[in-house]
C-alpha cells in the first residue's frame, strides 16, 4: 500500500463528535487545506449540501490525528 488508508470511518454513534443526517449529502466536496490547527498534520475541508434541514449548506473541517483518522472536526454553517 502507498501509505494512505483507503477508507477512514468518520462517525460512529456517540463515539464521533460529527453528527451527521442522512440526507446532508456530506462529502459532496473535499479540500486539503493544509495544517489549521498547527499541530504538523493536514486537514481536511468537506462540504455538506443539506445542513440542519435547509439547503445553505455547511462545511466541516476535520483536524486529522495523523494516522488517517479524524481528532477533531468543526461545523461552519449559517
Amino acid at each position: 500500500m502507498n501509505g494512505y488508508k483507503k477508507s477512514t470511518k468518520i462517525a460512529s454513534g456517540e463515539s464521533s463528535g460529527l453528527l451527521l443526517a442522512a440526507d446532508e449529502a456530506f462529502g459532496i466536496s473535499v479540500a486539503g487545506i493544509g495544517d489549521v490547527n498547527k499541530d504538523g498534520v493536514p486537514d481536511l475541508a468537506v462540504g455538506a449540501l443539506v445542513s440542519g434541514g435547509n439547503y445553505r449548506g455547511a462545511v466541516y473541517v476535520l483536524f486529522s490525528d495523523g494516522t488517517g483518522g479524524v481528532r477533531s472536526s468543526t461545523k461552519i454553517a449559517n
